[in-house]
């Protein structure tokens, strides 16, 4: 096929419009759930014409030698798949393998154009992914690829006036530019990171600034590049508002350009109430000993103001940020009444909560999600119910992406049958969970236990939060490293911050961390971690099984599902008893009750778990 790359662009634009389908409002269960059904087909179809495509004409240009015209159409391809603005990028994962391949072409031929501009896209790609990983809780994931392309790309400055060519030299002060805000990122390192920060502060200023620079490129919009510095030495004052009583001894000379920089700039970059915090936030930290109570004073003051109804990205932005630093803040400073802080940190939650779940069907997702995982991470070190906490990430999760959600709900019900089951018939394996000491006990406590194991397993992927619409909706086999994104969900655990110590937070976070990993250890993921020696050992056994049977047999939202009916699912499960499942659980789907009990809530389950989900979460 010889316009493979268009028909790919073209599929993969398709796949993108029917994921983000705006769903009307008037379906019935029946009605939605063959939408659904057709739907997945179509996205199915559109995935193994992708991988069809990618294999037969992409895959030997990306591993056989290439021409300088074959490695024109792969940039112009990369281009195609992969925009700054996030609403229109279609697939930055191959993008940035193409990006990969066409530096070492470019490298190979010594072609400094086409190496820079290169560097730019994929340091770009690597620092939007290491920014994702931050979320996620683990900031390094990406950090060195991200900053190693955008510095390599900002070395080529040295030989700026030998380059004639200016769309050669224009990604040049972008990948300096990129590389300043990645540094920016790493505020939270406050000692490790300020050095590096400002040296490339400097280097950049100094650069933007040389008339001679400025004489070879007049037309280069140098004053927004220094805007860029500006804003990002700006953002450096968050490393201090919100670290409370405790924050790293005041840098005066910190101070003095975080201040200088703000009241340089030329007009507002931030919404209105973002630049009164930022204004705030500037001279608090310029200040020799502000009280402890104006932050959260000047916060609640512009939280009051925030708008509820404003679904604008002026809208999202404040939502965005003020309550999530409001929230910060009365965490960490002290109060002389904790009850009362405690309530108001509800009441936050509860707006914002609800102020998602009334957005409107077609904001994009993956911004709305960067939002959402701020607050995951800061509700996670809030002092807040444990129940009430996994609510929030759960509500959280669904507005990231409806499919997930469904699954957590199936898993969790699913879950519940076999917990069920073997408390009837193996309390023994249940003891040590909510006091219960004897088989008797766990009898006895048999609610409290089954509610435990099931907001545990509701919380299986709860990892997913960060990145579900960043790396698992693309319509092509995943990468290798994109599927090392998706196991890092197993992370998970560090979202549930002060909370963790509690018993139900440990069953929490041990299901988290091992819903992956094989029971006798031999497969599966994390390595570190050991299922066995867990006191909540059983309850990751059950949710293996759940969470197996669920992604391999649903076929209504999930494209990329197996497809498989209960007795091939369980047919498989019985094949690895012992080593990948638990042997009793796996033996125990021969129940004729135990089984048709799991098929109804496969059928009929599945489908109302749908409808209630279309009906109460924005499509």
């Amino acid at each position: 096929m010889t316009n493979f790359d268009e028909k790919l662009t073209e599929n993969m634009r398709t796949y993108k419009a029917l994921e983000n389908e705006v769903l009307p409002r008037d379906f019935t269960r029946e009605g939605l759930v063959r939408h659904l059904r057709e739907r997945a087909k179509k996205t199915a179809a559109l995935l193994a014409e992708n991988n069809a495509l990618i294999q037969a004409h992409l895959t030997p240009l990306m591993e056989g030698p290439l021409t300088e015209a074959q490695a024109d159409r792969l940039f112009a391809l990369a281009r195609a798949l992969h925009d700054s603005n996030r609403q229109h990028s279609l697939d930055r994962g191959l993008a940035l393998e193409i990006h990969n391949r066409l530096l070492v072409y470019a490298r190979e031929k010594g072609d400094i154009p086409r190496q820079v501009r290169s560097l730019q896209d994929a340091g770009l790609i690597y620092r939007d992914l290491h920014y994702v990983m931050q979320l996620q809780g683990n900031p390094e994931m990406f950090a060195d690829r991200a900053e190693a392309y955008l510095r390599e790309g900002a070395g080529f400055a040295a030989q700026y006036f030998e380059i004639s060519n200016e769309t050669t030299r224009r990604p040049i002060i972008a990948c300096m530019v990129n590389l300043n805000g990645l540094l920016a990122m790493a505020r939270e390192n406050f000692r490790e990171a300020l050095a590096p920060f400002f040296t490339s502060v400097d280097a950049l200023l100094a650069f933007c600034h040389d008339e001679r620079v400025r004489a070879h490129d007049p037309d280069f919009p140098w004053d927004s590049y220094i805007t860029s510095v500006r804003l990002n030495i700006c953002s450096w004052v968050d490393a201090f508002a919100l670290t409370g009583p405790d924050a790293p001894e005041r840098d005066p000379v910190l101070a003095r350009r975080i201040r200088d920089s703000f009241h340089a700039l030329s007009a507002p970059f931030w919404t209105p109430l973002m630049t009164e915090y930022m204004h705030f936030a500037v001279n608090y930290y310029a200040q020799e000993a502000p009280s402890p109570a104006e932050l959260p004073a000047t916060l609640r003051r512009l939280y009051a103001r925030v708008d509820d109804a404003d679904y604008s990205s002026t809208g999202l932005f404040d939502m965005g940020f003020i309550p999530f630093f409001f929230i910060a803040c009365l965490d960490t400073y002290p109060t002389e009444n904790p009850e009362a802080t405690k309530q108001e940190i509800n009441s936050v939650m509860s707006r914002v909560t609800s102020y998602f779940q009334k957005m409107p069907a077609g904001i994009v997702r993956e911004i709305a999600n960067d939002y959402i995982s701020r607050f995951a991470k800061v509700i996670g070190s809030a002092n807040i119910p444990w129940d009430t906490y996994i609510d929030l990430l759960l509500r959280f999760t669904s507005f990231g992406h409806l499919s997930t959600y469904v699954h957590a709900v199936q898993v969790q019900r699913l879950t519940e049958i076999l917990a069920r089951h073997f408390i009837t018939r193996k309390p023994a394996y249940f003891i040590g969970m909510c006091g219960a000491s004897t088989s008797q006990e766990v009898t006895d406590h048999a609610d409290a236990i089954l509610h435990l194991i099931s907001r545990a397993a509701l919380c299986h992927d709860i990892g997913k939060i960060s990145y579900i619409n960043t790396v698992s909706l693309h319509s092509r086999r995943l990468f290798d490293f994109e599927f090392d994104i998706i196991k890092e969900h197993i992370r998970a655990d560090t979202l549930l911050g002060n909370n963790h110590a509690s018993a139900q937070m440990h069953c929490l976070a041990d299901v988290i961390k091992g819903h992956h990993k094989w029971y006798d250890g031999t497969g599966g993921y994390p390595q570190w971690f050991n299922n066995r020696a867990s006191p909540f050992a059983f309850v990751i056994d059950m949710v293996s099984v759940a969470d197996s049977i669920d992604a391999a047999t649903d076929t209504v939202g999930r494209s990329y599902a197996h497809g498989l009916t209960l007795e091939q699912i369980i047919a498989e499960i019985q094949a690895q008893a012992g080593t990948r499942y638990h042997p009793e659980i796996a033996a125990a789907l021969e129940d004729t009750a135990l089984k048709e009990e799991i098929q109804t809530c496969l059928t009929t389950g599945r489908e109302e778990t749908y409808f209630n989900a279309y009906r109460t979460i924005p499509s």
